[in-house]
């Protein structure tokens, strides 16, 4: 078949020298000598045969069930006993260890086990059709808190035509299995759903015969932790690859055939394959979900060009891929799900590698975390963000970023830690955040920012701590455009702790004086002016409800020369180490309210200068002055 891009095959696919990475070669399985053998199936028999170990400090009690094409089946326990039941009747036996023969003895983890070889066959003539090994006894107090140790299984049947539950989800069934073969199936059988799943030890898969006919692959191979390689399985029928290899943790190698199936779906296909370094090419053009993908892929460092024309969800598709090098120039986000609320949610999150992203459409929804964490990222092409309804730490930790396009962003609510830490970024071309309710540490870290673009504005905000340290060490940023400050003051912001502690500044814009607007709402500004280095004025603040500390409000300012006036306020409030002069720190002192506080004004130009009948203006209000 090939792979297409909608109606376009790709022929030929030319791979940059840098993107290959060098396959790591699997470890082969060696089945434990002392083992017993097992026995040979041919492809035209039904039987199931399982080498389980049994030990002296288990109860060692097996159940499951058969269901046939007609009347009963046998079991052969492996101890000397045999038992017959009626079409998809439970089969249950209890082992003794001492009945068993000394010489099947083995060790693992630690533990001696003995050994018996199960047998199970239909009345002559007759097939198996399915077989649940995922019973529990029925007075078993706690569901799968029996330990059941399979170690090795071979079965087949032309008539089986599904086998979905040899393992269980979340139980000990099969955490042991180390090797399964698959000797022959029904022609009529389509699925593989979790044939494999939770199988944590199973180290060797063998299937005699075609795949081909299988459509649904949904975590085959789920959780099978210490499965190193999968063999060249026929994957050309399927169109559902939900799950597939998830938290196959040591699998160094997807099998190629895979480029032979049209998944509908590809969401969790590769997720938490942690080993695995590339994929082989895919037809994904029917996708429709490509939604953690790749997630957790942390040495997957080249992925091959991919169709995504038809997805409308990516969420975390590369989330946390920490060695991928390029995203495939083919991403296609143009069927986005619209009515979605996080389609592209964490898509790129923790990409430590990427350098740039292809550009993409139909951008909508939450895109919190979007470039998280992506390290070396230097720039991305022009998007329209505009639908975007969160942009919460989008760039946050992006340490490589430089600048960026213009990023409509007019529907955004929240930009919390919008561009947290992105101290290599100097300028952005545009930025209207008309929507934004939150800038908490939007801008924190950004020390090689040089200015704000002029459409920014916080006119919409209202969380309680909204602007909380929002330009908190921006070094370079010597002024701010008015719609820095254009909703302070707004009803719902009540917190105006550190601010601009840690800003560069020398002027307010004129907007800061909406803070006033309802000021009986403001109850706290801590550290609000804290090291506030270049600001020189700050416009006078009514600050008569504020109901904690003001202590560190102005410490550190250096440069602040004038204004400071905080108007009714009845807290313990610091002006040390500011350049406030006599002249100055009295207008400071007439502002107060009546309270029995303290305000430190140490390492001022005025704490030498003061008159007795200035300091009086402090202290009859109940003040002690602090120098």
């Amino acid at each position: 078949m090939g792979i297409r891009f909608g109606n376009t095959p790709i022929r030929n696919v030319v791979l940059e020298r840098g993107s290959l990475a060098r396959t790591p070669k699997p470890t082969p399985w060696v089945r434990n000598p002392r083992w017993l053998d097992m026995p040979t199936i041919a492809s035209n028999e039904s039987r199931f045969t399982a080498l389980v170990a049994i030990s002296s400090e288990f109860k060692n009690q097996f159940v499951f069930h058969f269901n046939t094409t007609s009347g009963n089946y046998t079991v052969d326990w492996g101890d000397g006993n045999t038992d017959t039941y009626s079409d998809n009747a439970e089969a249950e036996h209890t082992y003794n260890y001492s009945n068993l023969n000394a010489n099947t003895e083995f060790t693992h983890d630690g533990r001696i086990y003995r050994q018996a070889l199960i047998s199970v066959t239909p009345q002559a003539g007759q097939g198996f059709t399915s077989f649940d090994l995922v019973e529990d006894p029925p007075n078993n107090v706690h569901p799968y808190a029996n330990p059941r140790m399979y170690l090795d299984i071979v079965f087949g049947s032309p008539n089986l035509t599904y086998i979905s539950s040899i393992s269980s989800i979340g139980g000990n069934l099969c955490k042991h299995l180390e090797h399964v073969r698959i000797v022959n199936f029904s022609d009529s059988m389509t699925s593989f759903g979790n044939v494999f799943y939770y199988m944590y030890g199973l180290r060797s898969i063998e299937i005699d015969r075609s795949t081909s006919n299988i459509s649904n692959w949904s975590q085959t191979f789920n959780s099978c932790y210490a499965l190193e390689e999968i063999p060249e399985l026929d994957f050309s029928g399927g169109t559902t690859l939900y799950g597939t290899f998830q938290n196959c943790f040591k699998l160094t190698k997807i099998p190629a055939s895979i480029s032979n199936a049209t998944p509908t779906s590809t969401r969790n296909t590769f997720i938490n394959c942690a080993t695995l370094q590339t994929i082989p090419m895919l037809n994904t053009s029917n996708s429709t979900s490509f939604a953690n993908m790749f997630m957790y892929c942390r040495n997957l460092r080249f992925i091959p060009p991919i169709d995504t024309s038809s997805g409308t969800d990516f969420y975390r598709m590369f989330y946390l891929c920490s060695s991928l090098e390029k995203i495939p120039k083919t991403l296609n986000t143009s069927s986005t799900n619209q009515s979605d609320s996080n389609p592209l949610y964490q898509m790129f999150y923790g990409c430590s590698k990427i350098e740039t992203i292809p550009k993409f459409t139909n951008v909508v929804g939450d895109l919190r975390s979007m470039f998280q964490n992506c390290y070396s990222l230097k720039r991305i092409p022009e998007i329209d963000f505009s639908n975007a309804t969160s942009t919460t730490y989008m760039f946050n930790g992006c340490y490589s970023l430089e600048s960026l396009p213009a990023l409509n962003i007019t529907g955004s609510t929240s930009t919390i830690q919008m561009f947290y830490n992105c101290y290599s970024l100097k300028s952005i071309d545009s930025l209207p955040t008309n929507s934004s309710t939150d800038f908490y540490l939007m801008f924190y870290g950004c020390s090689s920012l040089t200015r704000l673009p002029d459409d920014f504005t916080t006119v919409s905000a209202s969380d309680s701590d909204a602007f909380e340290q929002f330009l908190g060490y921006t070094y370079n940023l010597t002024e701010i455009p008015e719609g820095t400050c254009s909703g302070f003051g707004n009803a719902g912001v009540t917190d105006y702790e550190e601010v601009f502690e840690g800003t560069y500044f020398s002027k307010l814009p004129d907007s800061f004086t909406g803070i006033n607007n309802n000021a009986d709402n403001i109850t706290r500004m801590p550290e609000m002016f804290n090291v506030a280095i270049g600001l020189k004025h700050v416009p006078t603040i009514d600050a008569s409800n504020i109901s904690s500390s003001t202590t560190n409000t102005f410490y550190q300012a250096y440069c602040l020369e004038s204004g400071g006036i905080l108007s009714g306020i009845t807290q313990n409030v610091s002006y040390r180490r500011t350049n406030m002069d006599r002249e100055a720190m009295t207008a400071v002192f007439s502002g107060l309210g009546n309270a029995s506080k303290t305000i430190n004004i140490n390492e001022t130009p005025a704490e030498g200068n003061l008159t007795d009948q200035d300091k009086a203006i402090a202290t009859n209000k109940g003040w002690t002055i602090a120098t």
